[in-house]
């Protein structure tokens, strides 16, 4: 009896991507600039279920006084949660949707089917899908506050790998110091839960040492690695990903130092062993997202933040602290120059649930010769 994966049609989908541009918030915005002079080039209006992007290149002279501008343009619009950002010459100013979410089903059944870990970011203004591999983005960093969509993603990216990958090729360690999160997918194979912050730092010094001993299992047979290792494999090593939900409880004891070392050593050292990180936080401060954790993980998703600290501490840069919540999100990826803002998608409990009872029923033992190896939950095939 062959793998079974969940299909497609046991998530929620069928979101409404093709909501109609609002011309009053055009006008608006034209006649903000008309009154105060601003003349521009390449007016352009995009928009997704959530933001709706009126985006121009003003005159040189104009620059200026445009960064003055902003609350007239929310008083035009009629909603104080339009934002304006400049980037490369162009002006865009966002103005939030009345719309329903975007559903999780829909980001995911768009993601390729291939070799690569394709977790799905959001929706993009074109009403594209913009995912990430996370075996070649190596790691990612995940901040934004209560209501903000920080566990909803979590939860997308979870449900996405069980889509797409069997416990051969994929091991979870699922880090819930909430004990709420990541339970329902205790029950599936190759995937251990951690609610015990002791135990989840000890996870950490589990994965520089798994680490250190694929290296030598690597060296010994002569592979660069983990895809040239397994290419000649009688028995195949998974990737191993590593999801944290609240970086700041492992990260405020007084094993501080050794956790940061661990981390750094894992995002520095890890690709070609196949182990990547997820790290998410609700408080993203200098002291949790380190000065030396965020430059070894350059690939980052900022939901919304409670200040504009949080914004410069994850991107460099103010702007997470406006964003609306519910998944509206910034992200910077390995190719990217400047933040693209997305619109994450939705995932009910019911959806991560069933998915992981589908997982969970997959009775077919995938090896059958002598094992060499331990899952991360201590399942031994």
């Amino acid at each position: 009896m062959a793998y079974t994966f969940p299909r497609i049609e046991h998530l929620d989908r069928h979101s409404n991507f093709h909501v109609a541009a609002n011309n009053n918030n055009v006008n608006a915005v034209k006649s903000v600039l008309s009154a105060n002079g601003i003349s521009y080039t390449d007016f352009n209006v995009l928009y997704n279920p959530t933001i709706q992007r009126i985006s121009f290149r003003p005159s040189f002279q104009a620059a200026n006084k445009l960064a003055r501008l902003e609350k007239q343009f929310q008083f035009a619009v009629g909603d104080e949660r339009t934002t304006m950002t400049m980037e490369a010459g162009i002006v865009n100013i966002d103005v939030p949707n009345a719309s329903d979410s975007v559903l999780a089903g829909d980001l995911i059944g768009k993601l390729p089917r291939n070799e690569h870990i394709n977790i799905p970011v959001g929706l993009d203004m074109n009403r594209n899908v913009v995912g990430t591999a996370l075996d070649k983005a190596q790691h990612m960093l995940v901040a934004g506050c209560t209501g903000s969509g920080k566990s909803v993603f979590l939860n997308t990216c979870i449900v996405a790998m069980l889509m797409q990958k069997n416990p051969d090729e994929l091991n979870l360690i699922l880090v819930d110091p909430k004990r709420v999160e990541f339970a329902p997918y205790a029950i599936c194979k190759g995937v251990e839960v951690v609610n015990d912050e002791q135990e989840a730092i000890e996870k950490l010094h589990w994965l520089n040492d798994e680490m250190q001993r694929r290296y030598s299992i690597f060296a010994r047979a002569g592979a660069r690695d983990i895809d040239e290792y397994n290419k000649t494999a009688r028995k195949t090593l998974p990737r191993i990903v590593l999801i944290v939900d609240e970086l700041s409880q492992l990260m405020s004891g007084k094993d501080k130092k050794a956790i940061e070392a661990d981390i750094v050593k894992i995002a520095q050292l890890s690709r070609a062993a196949g182990i990547h990180m997820i790290l998410a936080t609700q408080y993203p401060v200098a002291s949790v997202v380190t000065g030396l954790i965020k430059q070894n993980i350059p690939t980052k998703v900022c939901l919304q933040t409670t200040n504009y600290t949080g914004s410069v501490v994850m991107l460099g840069r103010k702007g997470a602290e406006k964003l609306i919540g519910k998944g509206d999100l910034l992200f910077v990826g390995p190719n990217t120059d400047f933040p693209i803002r997305l619109q994450g998608g939705y995932i009910s409990t019911q959806n991560c649930v069933g998915i992981a009872n589908y997982v969970s029923h997959n009775k077919k033992k995938l090896f059958s010769g002598e094992w060499i190896y331990k899952g991360v939950d201590g399942t031994t095939y």
